[in-house]
């Protein structure tokens, strides 16, 4: 099974044609996105696995917007794990936000 669908916070077996129409809804596939400065913090449900193990889908992922560049910050496989990485990667540009600019945490 390659793509999937979101039902909630769980995540279900999709054909092709549901994958699509979840993406297309896009505020269905967003899991986090904040504002840190000039950074911007995103987390989103991806729908296709981008794993190549088809037993262990990959289905989430967090990218760090930071003046006109990104990274990818970290992938995931469960909503759980991505909720959990979206506010690691928050508190982490807040944390090295603060270093640069001297201020208290």
């Amino acid at each position: 099974m390659y793509c999937y669908k979101l039902e909630g916070t769980k995540v279900v077996p999709a054909t092709g044609k549901e994958a699509e129409t979840q993406l297309k809804d896009v505020a269905s596939c967003i899991i986090g996105k904040n504002y840190v400065g000039e950074s911007i913090i995103s987390t989103v449900f991806l729908a296709i696995d981008h794993n190549i193990d088809p037993k262990d889908p990959i289905l989430f992922q967090t990218i760090i917007f930071d003046k006109g560049s990104s990274f990818l910050f970290a992938r995931y496989r469960t909503f759980d794990e991505a909720v959990m990485g979206h506010n690691n990667a928050v508190l982490l540009v807040k944390k090295e936000r603060a270093e640069r600019m001297n201020l208290p945490d």
